[in-house]
């Protein structure tokens, strides 16, 4: 078998008075069709469908997308769905199967089932890998620093002066980072730590139907109607963040610190609803019924399908903040004090329609204030954000001894650290991503551009522009990006289809 794969739309036909089932397959690539005819209970090529993969005369081909017969999928074979790691083209196919490793170009050496030898793929022609053996790490770091190429660390910063910041990351131990290659700096609240990210598998999710929600590779798709659950333990000051896909024509309620997986009135806790681009928040009361507490429109861009949003619920200052992709949408009150008392959380799909789909989950907990995540523009000025609030556009002339020498119109004043939330360098010069580097996305949150050297079965071996040389573990990483540049403006979102799969 050599390397090429295709990518292949597939339509299925049954002809029941035969107990045939036909299979039209369109290559992509080539703009051929070919014909398939096999017995209905012929395992061959339901095997290879359910893999992503077939051999026609010769040749590899990636399943990219099948329509299967009109009748109605039993419900104990929507938790079947491939397994192992997912290696996605720039052309949209994906390969379920293994990463092996990966060689300097890069080259990615791959496994799977179907073939008889490993696979070698150019890195110029993927897209991303998601690894399925990734560990959850819970991450108890004091501050996010964001690079000026788009990489996100937590870190304990050690030292702080005007050429540079010292600091302790929990994947690479202590690092020296220029202060010019630093974006922005967080610093989260006291007592900050990740909670849950995932989901990684069905473990500790319900779904009511069992046939209203899909998993499939890191993502839930809906397929109707249905309610998805799970006990995330939220209590106090807790963020929720995940990415939602069809947040153009979704009709999705959210439940927050509910007692059960479903979303009851009566009891304790907040419903945030999406729809058409509008998202309206109501607080249970324990007598019955809700009251409303307002909405606020999302701040996207109508042909954008996808979102990154973020709910804060503040116990302290009895408020509940959403965000989308970073940007404040609305800061609600409650000024009938913080009503939330269950630990879980619900999404209830109410359109009916399919293929809405939520992944990457982030569950964090604090104390105190709620982390200051909102983005700006990027300008000529510096920006110092306060723990009122309040902001700042300046210049910052120093760094150190705990405080922060700051240039605000004309006047020189020294603002102390623990003063600050947020520190927001002026717009950096743009830098290229090297030919060879991959963005790794680990375990609790951080990426990293790396050019890698080595990736072995017990240790991988590269090397950060701005951190230095690397070892990690394969363990500590979630996905690999092969396009780094295009990350933050051509992010490849999961899509499920009309029927409500993914690229089945």
């Amino acid at each position: 078998m050599n390397g090429e794969r295709r990518s292949l739309l597939v339509f299925s036909f049954q002809f029941s008075a035969r107990k045939l089932h036909a299979q039209i397959a369109f290559d992509i690539r080539s703009g051929k069709f070919f014909l398939l005819l096999m017995a209905l209970l012929a395992g061959e090529f339901a095997q290879a469908q359910q893999q992503g993969v077939v051999n026609i005369n010769g040749r590899a081909f990636v399943l990219n997308r099948g329509f299967v017969n009109s009748s109605p999928v039993p419900t104990t074979d929507l938790a079947i769905a491939p397994t192992g790691d997912l290696l996605r083209f720039d052309d949209g196919s994906e390969l379920h199967g293994a990463l092996k490793s990966i060689e300097p170009g890069p080259v990615v050496i791959w496994s799977h089932p179907e073939a008889s030898q490993p696979i070698e793929f150019r890195g110029d022609r993927l897209d991303h890998i998601r690894l399925a053996n990734a560990k959850s790490v819970p991450v108890t770091s004091k501050c996010h620093i964001r690079l000026v190429n788009g990489d996100e660390i937590s870190a304990d910063i050690t030292s702080m002066d005007w050429d540079r910041i010292s600091a302790t990351t929990w994947f690479s131990g202590a690092a020296v980072i220029p202060r010019t290659a630093i974006q922005s700096i967080t610093f989260l609240p006291k007592a900050y730590s990740s909670e849950y990210e995932g989901p990684i598998d069905m473990q500790g999710w319900s779904i009511t139907p069992p046939d209203g929600w899909r998993y499939r590779d890191g993502v839930f798709i809906s397929r109707g109607y249905g309610a998805l659950g799970r006990d995330l333990q939220l209590s106090g000051s807790c963020a929720v963040e995940f990415d939602l896909s069809g947040v153009n024509r979704c009709h999705l309620t959210m439940g927050l610190y509910l007692e059960k997986d479903q979303i009851e009135y009566g009891n304790n806790s907040y419903v945030i609803e999406l729809t058409s681009g509008t998202v309206r928040v109501r607080r249970n009361n324990p007598t019955g019924g809700s009251v409303d507490l307002g909405s606020a429109t999302l701040p996207a861009p109508p042909q954008k399908n996808r979102v990154r949003l973020a709910i804060q619920c503040n116990l302290t200052e009895k408020t509940l903040t959403i965000l989308a992709d970073n940007q404040l949408v609305r800061r609600w009150k409650d000024e009938t004090g913080f009503v939330g008392k269950g630990t879980r959380i619900s999404f209830n799909e109410l359109s009916g329609l399919p293929g809405v789909c939520l992944s990457d989950f982030r569950v964090s907990r604090w104390e105190g204030r709620e982390p200051d995540i909102i983005s700006t523009s990027q300008t000529n000025s510096d920006a110092i954000w306060l723990v009122n609030h309040d902001r700042a556009f300046g210049k910052i002339s120093g760094l150190g001894g705990g405080k922060v020498t700051f240039m605000l119109s004309g006047h020189q004043i020294e603002i102390p650290l623990e003063r600050i939330t947020k520190i927001e360098f002026a717009a950096p010069t743009p830098t290229a991503s090297q030919a060879h580097e991959v963005r790794a996305t680990l375990s609790g949150g951080a990426r990293i551009s790396l050019e890698l050297s080595h990736w072995g079965a017990n240790e991988i071996s590269a090397r950060s522009a701005f951190l230095g040389p690397i070892v990690l573990k394969p363990w500590m990483i979630r996905e690999l990006d092969f396009h780094p540049s295009q990350i933050e403006t051509d992010s490849a979102a999961p899509v499920g289809d009309e029927f409500g799969g993914m690229d089945d």
